[in-house]
């Protein structure tokens, strides 16, 4: 009797962890990608326009997405220029096209950083990182002995 249902409970298991794990590959996934910055690259110490391009690229719906752009160093927004957006429906292979107005910070290390965003799709959240060139043609002064 104990054998048997050890054997079911472990079926059930197997079941349950198995259509779970299909749910997974099948499941929305959210992708930001660049498409146009405006200068490029971007400069330090100067306002940056950048058009992204969110895109589903999972297999399923993805329902109430949100962009909510997380200022950290070396960009920031000014009050009032927007950094949140509502998305909605995004089916599988849709794109949602979105501009961010930030600022570059005078001393930010030029080249690669990173813009990032949290994407909220119902009850998940999560943080997705944009790759960024900065440039900065500050003159650099060393003075050796």
């Amino acid at each position: 009797m104990k054998n048997n249902i050890m054997k079911r409970t472990a079926l059930i298991a197997a079941i349950l962890l198995l259509t779970g794990f299909t749910a997974a590959q099948t499941s929305s996934n959210i992708d930001i990608e660049v498409k146009n910055t405006e200068p490029t690259p971007l400069q330090t110490s100067e306002y940056a326009d950048v058009w992204l391009e969110v895109t589903n690229t999972g297999e399923n719906t993805a329902e109430d997405v949100e962009l909510r752009f997380q200022e950290n160093y070396p960009f920031s927004v000014v009050r009032g220029d927007r950094s949140n957006w509502s998305i909605g429906e995004l089916v599988p292979g849709e794109e949602y096209q979105i501009h961010l107005e930030a600022r570059v910070d005078g001393n930010a290390v030029q080249g690669s950083n990173t813009l990032n965003f949290e994407v909220r799709q119902r009850d998940i959240s999560f943080t997705e990182e944009v790759p960024v060139e900065v440039r900065s043609d500050r003159n650099v002064l060393a003075v050796e002995d």
